[in-house]
């Protein structure tokens, strides 16, 4: 049996029953993002949770597919800098109340957002850039962003 949800009763469900899918706030957004539209969901209810839980586990692998990205992050040792993507400045509420406490106690001096794309990449960054993210003395800034990669007529290329 189909159950029509709006958003706003599918985030009612969520709260009611699904606390365990609420471990990260990108679930959330994504709803807050159908309400704000006015999105209609058709989601089988014994599916429910598997959808979430699907969703929930492909935004983890993206995550973690950042710090191989050169689109996402680039380390440059000679500069001492943390070359990030614009993106995360454009989500920076989302990014902070999601990743800021996963930072390690050395970095509480850096800005919320710092310290968010910190608890982000650090779990995953090889050695050599460890060493460096260790010392705590780079500066973080973020990279144009290329918009050639949402141009689907060729002429960005």
């Amino acid at each position: 049996m189909d159950i029509i949800l709006d958003a706003n009763a599918y985030l009612q469900v969520l709260h009611n029953h699904g606390r365990k899918f609420l471990e990260t706030n990108q679930f959330v957004e994504l709803v807050t993002y159908l309400r704000r539209t006015g999105s209609r969901l058709v989601i089988p209810l014994v599916t429910f949770y598997e959808v979430v839980e699907r969703y929930r586990n492909r935004l983890m692998e993206v995550a973690e597919e950042c710090v191989s990205r050169s689109e996402c992050l680039q380390i440059d040792r000679q500069a001492n800098k943390l070359n990030v993507t614009a993106i995360f400045s454009w989500h920076e509420k989302e990014f902070v109340a999601t990743y800021a406490e996963l930072t390690p106690a050395p970095f509480a001096n850096r800005s919320p957002i710092e310290r968010a794309v910190l608890g982000l990449i650090e779990p995953k960054l090889l050695t050599t850039e460890h060493e460096l993210i260790a010392k705590n003395d780079f500066q973080m800034v973020y990279k144009p962003f290329d918009w050639s990669l949402n141009d689907l007529t060729g002429r960005g290329r």
